[in-house]
């Protein structure tokens, strides 16, 4: 599971993977995280962060999917 997670942050395309260099290390989970929350903590400190555009509905009928 977490290396699906560390393949696509690691795409040339995303932003995390592109930008702060996410080590692969899906042979060790405590490693991943660790990786994952240094590179979370770096995408912190860039001055250029992507925009994503977030709209919620609430609606009173509860939804299954």
């Amino acid at each position: 599971m977490f290396a699906d997670v560390a393949y696509s942050l690691y795409d040339e395309k995303n932003f995390i993977g592109s930008y702060a260099r996410v080590v692969l290390s899906v042979y060790k989970f405590d490693n991943f995280i660790v990786n994952m929350l240094g590179a979370l903590a770096a995408y912190c400190l860039f001055p250029k962060k992507p925009c994503v555009n977030v709209q919620r509905t609430f609606d009173t009928q509860p939804a299954l999917f």
